[in-house]
């Protein structure tokens, strides 16, 4: 396994189906009580995780889309939401020099990015099902990951990263040239 998020999506089916298989054995409907306790497990989860955001900034929206264009400083930031767009224009945006990871959480959402030519953008995609575009590049997947960087990430002087973390996911990455 390539990461933790994978690990558990995949422990996380195991364990709907062993409990699916012994409700069905002893004739016991588990469903009454798995489901109030994901959510409450999901609850506890929010409260005590281990911060990630690389500089502290985290956006929750239940629905909706968050949108950063023109003069912006782009910095490590995490987007959770159950269902919206992220879009994000580099364009005008203040990059600083080396990686900075963007992170989206979700459970049905779209990121769209426009990237000039100096700025190198990787993205990598967990989810059921992902579709994933950059530039010119494409790859659709069922439950395995998806990495694609834009042409150039390795050695460009100003790299995003962006990290999708949904149930089904749609990442397109585009050329500001190319609007």
């Amino acid at each position: 396994m390539r990461n933790r998020t994978q690990l558990y999506i995949g422990l996380g089916l195991i364990l709907i189906g062993i409990l699916t298989f012994l409700g069905i054995f002893f004739n016991y409907d588990f469903g009454a009580i798995f489901c109030p306790s994901i959510l409450i497990l999901i609850g506890i989860w929010l409260l005590v995780r281990p911060r990630t955001s690389l500089a502290g900034a985290e956006h929750y929206r239940f629905v909706g889309d968050v949108r950063r264009r023109g003069d912006w400083k782009v910095e490590g930031q995490e987007y959770w939401g159950f269902v919206g767009d992220v879009d994000l224009d580099f364009a005008q945006a203040q990059v600083p020099e080396g990686e900075t990871v963007i992170r989206s959480y979700g459970f049905v959402g779209t990121v769209r990015a426009y990237a000039p030519e100096n700025v190198g953008v990787m993205v990598t995609s967990n989810a059921f099902i992902s579709n994933v575009r950059v530039f010119e590049q494409k790859r659709d997947s069922f439950i395995s990951p998806v990495e694609l960087a834009t042409p150039g990430y390795d050695t460009a002087l100003r790299k995003v990263r962006i990290e999708a973390v949904y149930f089904i996911s749609d990442v397109k990455i585009r050329s500001t040239e190319k609007r």
